[in-house]
């Protein structure tokens, strides 16, 4: 019996295949480490952020400022990670016909982890900033909140999720 022959792929459309997957997640990446850098420190952040609140808050007292401050602040991280899963997800699925395995968002929620803390890592040399633990812990709750409702909005639509083909 002959088996069929393996279809050759060329070397450049593999390196553009991968782009098209990693690619997004990259860019997204750099400009997480981007905005990781003193422009986006909290002293820098409160020019915009104190004045937005107090719009909404006229009243609002010094320490419900700080505290809203703290908020959009945190918020980011979790928006930006929420981000960073479904592209990572994305890329990990690497565009099977299946919608959802619980492996793959493992190993999305894994990259989520994995550039949180070296974020924070990179922020902890950054005079203006500090990385913290507390902020990876809500970088990958933001990463792994967005891959449960991922898989909710997969698996709820007809797909149920085993590991099997």
């Amino acid at each position: 019996m002959v088996e069929p022959a393996t279809p050759v792929v060329a070397p450049h459309t593999r390196i553009l295949g991968l782009l098209r997957l990693w690619g997004p997640l990259f860019l997204w990446w750099l400009a997480i480490l981007g905005s990781g850098g003193d422009g986006m420190a909290a002293g820098r952040t409160s020019r915009f952020v104190e004045p937005l609140v107090r719009w909404f808050w006229p009243d609002a007292s010094e320490v419900t400022i700080a505290v809203a401050h703290i908020a959009v602040r945190k918020l980011g991280h979790v928006l930006a990670y929420a981000l960073v899963g479904m592209l990572a997800f994305r890329a990990v699925r690497a565009g099977r016909e299946e919608r959802f395995r619980w492996t793959w968002a493992a190993a999305a929620l894994a990259i989520g982890a994995a550039l949180a803390a070296t974020d924070e890592l990179r922020q902890s040399f950054v005079a203006s900033r500090s990385g913290t633990l507390g902020d990876v812990a809500i970088d990958v709750a933001g990463c792994g909140a967005a891959l449960l409702a991922l898989a909710w909005w997969r698996l709820r639509n007809g797909q149920d999720g085993r590991e099997g083909g």
